[in-house]
């Protein structure tokens, strides 16, 4: 990330110690961890070398499928001869073990962040490197008295079931029986069911309505999910029918697997990286030094940032602008992930820390 100051606020940066704080660490994103990969030591000449080869290969399949949707997933297994090797930055030794019969190695395994980037653009693979706050999630059935045991098993498989993928943190909430009592869909997509909306936070949130019709030895679910990410929702139906066994709920596993998918591939899309670059001025209202001091080490770790700028610094505000791959919702979005909280003036970002 390039910085620009002016000439007196060079001085202060030199100067002060407490503008020395450590900058983020490189995005751990990049770094896949233990890779273990076996090899035959029939060739034991080239051993270890196809060991390192494997792992590349490996770790970079686990980058692509927790960075891209689960739809350019599939689509990027179906590209041939990618040279791994290329987008590998560091490679570490964790551990090794030879035998007669084998040789065992485990890796770790730093991949080039701008070459891993220019590789997805140049195969037009939609990807993400943001992970999100913990987002409330509620799942209900429509009929849950008909099909009691039913809608048991159902809140049983989201409470294993919500934390799927590593960019998304859903957090399962259960409605009370009798407030599911009087809900219909339109009450729960309403929001109807919150009783204390006071300390509520609606701009991040999912909603899965299920309603289940048994049709003899098959259950057809028709599902309605609501996501809601920075305050803009989307509308997203899917319709399964599945062998239906009172005691034997394993079918509702693909089922919540695919419903996380919408979320997560969501979640991608609002926060994938753009390569428009825009400017976007902001004033941060001084509290105190050491909280502007935490805002601008996150704002060099966010890597959606290129740069940013610094044109006035006193002890009552700070202005500047942001050089960020992306447009304003975005923008907002992401900081706020950061636990940085922006309100709009239209020309002018206001930046403060939300220290809840």
């Amino acid at each position: 990330m390039n910085l620009k100051l002016t000439k007196y606020l060079v001085f202060l940066y030199i100067f002060s110690p407490l503008f020395f704080l450590n900058v983020s660490e490189a995005n751990p994103i990049f770094l896949i961890n233990n890779i273990e990969i076996t090899v035959n030591t029939d060739n034991s000449k080239n051993m270890r070398n196809n060991a390192m080869i494997n792992a590349e290969i490996k770790a970079l399949d686990i980058l692509a499928k927790k960075t891209l949707t689960t739809i350019d997933y599939k689509e990027f297994q179906k590209i041939n001869n990618i040279d791994a090797s290329y987008l590998v930055e560091s490679i570490e030794f964790v551990n090794e073990i030879m035998s007669e019969d084998f040789y065992l190695a485990v890796f770790n395994i730093k991949f080039n962040p701008y070459r891993t980037r220019e590789f997805f653009q140049a195969n037009s693979l939609i990807f993400s490197e943001i992970k999100s706050n913990q987002i409330p999630l509620y799942a209900t059935f429509s009929n849950h008295k008909e099909l009691y045991l039913m809608d048991n098993f159902w809140e049983e498989k989201w409470r294993e079931k919500s934390l799927v993928h590593e960019f998304i943190d859903l957090s399962y909430n259960t409605i009370s029986r009798e407030i599911k009592s009087d809900l219909s869909l339109s009450k729960f997509l309403n929001l109807d069911f919150i009783q204390n909306k006071t300390d509520f936070e609606e701009n991040n949130l999912v909603l899965i309505w299920c309603e289940p019709r048994v049709k003899g030895n098959k259950i057809e679910l028709n599902i309605i999910s609501k996501i809601i990410i920075n305050n803009k929702s989307k509308i997203i139906q899917n319709s399964f029918l599945e062998e239906f066994s009172i005691n034997d709920p394993e079918y509702l596993n693909d089922v919540i697997e695919v419903l996380v998918d919408n979320v997560y591939n969501h979640w991608i899309k609002v926060t994938s990286h753009s390569e428009n670059l825009t400017r976007y001025s902001f004033v941060y209202n001084v509290r105190n030094l050491e909280e502007w001091f935490l805002i601008k080490q996150i704002l060099e770790g966010i890597d959606t940032i290129s740069s940013y700028e610094i044109h006035e610094f006193d002890i009552k505000e700070i202005k500047g602008s942001i050089n960020f791959y992306g447009n304003l919702d975005k923008f907002r979005l992401i900081l706020n992930q950061y636990k940085i909280h922006t309100t709009d003036l239209g020309a002018i970002q206001v930046l403060q820390l939300n220290n809840d």
